[in-house]
């Protein structure tokens, strides 16, 4: 934005305040301020002269909203439209003062001292009034206060007498100090501007930057949790394989040694095909895990589990840990199933990795649910001897993992929050109990 004497290329926020101010200041200006005039001087000046100031007055008045009007319909987009306007505005403001100096000179020789005082502090109040009305644009209010100021000068050393000299000198000075102050005030609505928007640059460059970086730590974590998955699924299919492997030899041997007949291989085959169904249902459960939901669905936590139990179970028994269920909620309510699967998922998985890892004696999880007004709270409990209290407030901290060793991403824990609270609007915490962790899950009736 330059600043120099001839360029009128304002920026929009400057011509916004400008606008905005000057509806009430060309009211005054135009319209009140003449009212008054015309009725103290009625007794002194013609009023067919009062009228006719009085009505260019008016006519001003009109044009200059018609073209604030059309300022504000073109969003002070920076075109010639713009610039065309803006001049426009400064021809009216000169057209303004003039009026005003024709009504002093006139007046000068038919108004008495005291009126033609009051008619002059008028105008000079305006002229202080015009400092929050037209500062924005800087060339208007300089002519408004340079014209103004100097019809004041000018009539009351035409005028004569040691008290008007005074009164000329007076205003001359506060001419100079309106321009000077006003002045200031333009070119610091200027820097406060190019301040904002540096600001809101940055602001905008940090959101892309935190955006992007969700987005890599959401692929981190979709990764890590399909490893995790696949490794389930290793567990799920490992049992039917092995079943599907011994049918398969054992039909081979009876063909060889010639004891099969029709009845054995219509068994052994409807085997083998359920046990390729239970392979081909875990393959879909997987598959659907991962598929993001558009929108809320009704929902149980019931529905919830008995998906993630499925996933789960292989693997909790070949750990030879319990699975407890205190499930009193039974309710429905709205929101995102696959996205509270994973959460889920991960809630469990992550106690089962500290059961298994701290080698504990009778190993249990232990899932509650229950409703408290129109919340719906989920809790996973373990008997793993808890979290240690200098880090239990990192556990939902990005790459924070107590499984280093093991290769944990410290993903799992800052994903599921960022889900439960970005994403379903409710609340994710964790805490001690005697025995073990209490990871805490709330989501609000909606």
């Amino acid at each position: 934005m330059k600043n120099n004497l001839f360029n009128l290329d304002y920026h929009p926020v400057l011509i916004d305040i400008m606008i905005k101010g000057s509806f009430s200041g060309a009211f005054i200006v135009n319209i009140f301020t003449p009212t008054l005039l015309a009725y103290a001087f009625m007794p002194y000046i013609d009023s067919f002269i009062l009228f006719l100031w009085f009505v260019l007055n008016m006519l001003i008045y009109l044009v200059r909203i018609k073209v604030m009007k059309k300022i504000e319909s073109i969003n002070y987009t920076k075109d010639t439209t713009l610039l065309i306007n803006i001049k426009l505005i400064l021809i009216i403001v000169f057209l303004t003062t003039m009026l005003y100096l024709v009504a002093l000179i006139y007046s000068a020789t038919r108004v008495p001292d005291l009126e033609l005082f009051l008619m002059a502090t008028l105008i000079v109040s305006m002229i202080a009034g015009s400092i929050s009305t037209l500062v924005g644009v800087y060339h208007a209010f300089a002519i408004y206060v340079i014209f103004n100021s100097l019809s004041i000068v000018g009539v009351f050393l035409v005028h004569g007498g040691k008290m008007f000299d005074i009164f000329a000198i007076t205003t001359f000075l506060f001419m100079l100090v309106m321009l000077r102050n006003g002045h200031k005030q333009y070119l610091s609505l200027s820097e406060n501007i190019k301040l904002k928007e540096s600001f809101e640059v940055r602001v905008k460059e940090s959101l892309l930057k935190l955006k992007e970086r969700e987005e890599l730590l959401q692929h981190q974590s979709k990764l890590a949790q399909m490893g995790e998955m696949i490794s389930m699924i290793a567990h799920q299919w490992r049992q039917p394989l092995s079943a599907i492997s011994a049918t398969s030899a054992a039909l081979n041997l009876k063909a060889q040694l010639g004891k099969i007949d029709a009845q054995n291989i219509q068994e052994m085959t409807a085997n083998i095909s359920e046990y390729s169904q239970h392979l081909s249902e875990t393959i879909d459960d997987f598959r659907n895990f991962f598929k993001p939901n558009k929108e809320k669905k009704e929902i149980y936590y019931d529905e919830l589990l008995t998906s993630v139990y499925g996933i789960m179970e292989s693997s909790l028994v070949d750990n030879n840990i319990t699975l407890l269920k205190d499930l009193e909620c039974k309710e429905s309510f709205k929101s995102y199933p696959n996205e509270l699967k994973q959460v889920i998922l991960n809630l469990i998985k992550n106690a089962e990795d500290t059961l298994v890892e701290r080698e504990i004696e009778k190993p249990y999880i232990k899932i509650v649910t229950y409703r408290e007004g129109n919340m719906f709270i989920l809790e996973v409990h373990d008997n793993g001897g808890g979290i240690d209290k200098s880090i239990i407030r990192k556990v939902f901290d990005p790459y924070f993992s107590t499984k280093l060793e093991k290769d944990g991403t410290g993903l799992g824990l800052y994903m599921s929050q960022m889900i439960i609270k970005e994403h379903c609007h409710g609340e994710l915490s964790v805490s001690n109990s005697e025995d073990g962790a209490v990871f805490k899950l709330v989501l609000a009736e909606s």
